[in-house]
């Protein structure tokens, strides 16, 4: 759930918030001006968005977008159900041949049990981590 404001004094203490990170400090000490307003120009239209597979744990996308944040607590596409690479990719497919050989013969044969089983394995709140395979130990 995105929490939002536009009350002056919330935004100031978050900005103080901001101010006592040493390492955004460092960041702006670094830049010039140029460099600063070249950040609010990359932004503008931008949204930081949950990132699992970040750092950070954020990441910028296109401010039009859906992610998984603007569904509040429903389920959605999380963000690991999502692969970011090729080791990623090959779990999935793993995971989806998986439910093919485990449900595929129930649906086949027209049973409920197969309606059922592919609601498991689809599940999106269910989705193993396929980025797992994607973060450096």
């Amino acid at each position: 759930m995105q929490v939002t404001t536009t009350d002056p004094e919330v935004l100031a203490q978050r900005a103080l918030t901001l101010r006592q990170s040493t390492e955004l400090m460092r960041y702006l000490a670094t830049q010039t001006d140029e460099g600063i307003q070249a950040v609010i120009t990359n932004t503008r239209g931008m949204k930081f968005v949950p990132d699992s597979s970040s750092n950070l744990g954020v990441k910028l996308a296109p401010e039009n977008t859906i992610t998984s944040g603007d569904f509040g607590d429903g389920p959605s596409l999380t963000p690991q159900a999502i692969p970011t690479c090729a080791k990623g990719w090959a779990a999935a497919w793993e995971y989806f041949a998986a439910n093919a050989m485990a449900c595929g013969a129930s649906t086949v044969a027209g049973g409920v049990p197969g309606v059922i089983s592919e609601g498991v394995f689809f599940a999106p709140s269910l989705f193993p981590d396929f980025n797992a395979p994607c973060r450096k130990k």
